[in-house]
């Protein structure tokens, strides 16, 4: 996995189906939650802020 991978599989468990990307009113708001764990992750010393920017820069794309 990716770290942006991670931090929206991280974001999932507070509201799984808001959060569902094969609905297309959900993705702006999956994307400004992974981006949220991300910053949360870069706050936390986990992963630097340059990784966090990295990482939300990447889409989000849905896997059929």
């Amino acid at each position: 996995l990716t770290l942006a991978e991670a931090a929206y599989l991280a974001a999932l468990p507070k509201a799984p189906n808001h959060y569902r990307l094969d609905r297309a009113e959900n993705r702006d708001r999956a994307k400004h939650r992974r981006d949220w764990v991300l910053a949360r992750m870069a706050d936390d010393g986990l992963i630097t802020t340059s990784a966090a920017h990295l990482a939300a820069g990447e889409p989000l794309l849905m896997e059929n």
